[in-house]
């Protein structure tokens, strides 16, 4: 295929903080070179941190309703330098097909009798050649009766770590985040310390992700990296997204939040995006 070149007044790059950052940090060492050295810093995870609370007294049943139906808001005093903490822990339920795989790969001897009395059931069924064999129907009722699955509770904490981390390229021009959790410690010990009262409220067990005792997190929520600021020695791009050196060259996504946000960002990203886009002259630019 032949390569075409087109011309716009203005270009949006919307990749997402990771993405965003990856591509122009390779644009960086060609076209672009005079992207601000800022470029790849400031990133963060929001402060997330997953947990998992086990045998609840009451049945928690994760599998039904949407992922998140409430959210519990903490106010704390700020950091030993000033910077402003808080955290949010919000409930996270799970596809039945999830329920499935984990009630498949950890059986306990509850969900075996169920197995077993679901197969037994399904035998009779279709020897008797009942037209209502539904295998599925089988399957889905041995694991709502499965105990464990019953009585968990996922755990979703956030809130205001710090934008300390760094998103570099790899030699094959992979993005390589590092962050390390020094600095965001008191943030992690507060959630944690919250998760447990909340496990004992509810009569279970605390289990955090395992890579949490290896200071590592998983971040769903990725902020930073092409940050805003007043200046190019600060930031990336200005307060209205576009890039500093290159007029008409935009970013609009979480990459430009130069902080974490506490709770989820999603509408803090949206909010942002209508902001800049009502900046735009569509149809008027000279």
């Amino acid at each position: 295929a032949s390569l075409k070149e087109l011309s716009s007044k203005k270009v949006v790059i919307s990749c997402g903080s990771i993405g965003t950052t990856a591509l122009l940090l390779k644009l960086k060492k060609s076209s672009l070179p005079k992207i601000s050295n800022a470029l790849g810093k400031g990133w963060c995870g929001n402060g997330d941190l997953e947990a998992t609370i086990i045998n609840t007294r009451k049945e928690a049943m994760p599998t039904n309703g949407p992922v998140i139906t409430y959210a519990i808001k903490y106010s704390y005093p700020p950091y030993p330098d000033g910077f402003p903490h808080g955290i949010f822990i919000e409930d996270g339920g799970f596809p039945r097909f999830l329920a499935w795989y984990i009630a498949g790969k950890m059986p306990s001897p509850g969900s075996s009798l169920h197995l077993i009395k679901a197969v037994w059931d399904f035998l009779i069924k279709l020897f008797r050649k009942n037209p209502e064999v539904n295998i599925g129907d089988e399957i889905a009722k041995m694991i709502d009766n499965d105990d464990y699955i019953r009585r968990a509770v996922v755990l979703l904490g956030m809130g205001r770590d710090r934008s300390d981390g760094k998103i570099e390229l790899s030699d094959e021009d992979e993005a390589i985040v590092k962050w390390r959790v020094d600095n965001s410690r008191l943030h992690l010990e507060r959630q944690k310390r919250e998760m447990v009262k909340l496990a004992k409220a509810v009569g279970g067990r605390l289990l955090l992700n395992p890579i949490t005792y290896m200071d590592k997190l998983i971040a769903v929520h990725p902020l930073g990296g092409c940050v805003m600021a007043d200046d190019p020695d600060h930031g990336v791009v200005k307060p209205d997204g576009e890039v500093f050196g290159y007029p008409g060259l935009y970013v609009v996504d979480g990459s430009i939040i130069p902080t974490s946000t506490g709770a989820n960002p999603s509408l803090t990203i949206a909010a942002m995006a209508e902001r800049i886009a009502e900046k735009f002259t569509i149809g008027r630019d000279k």
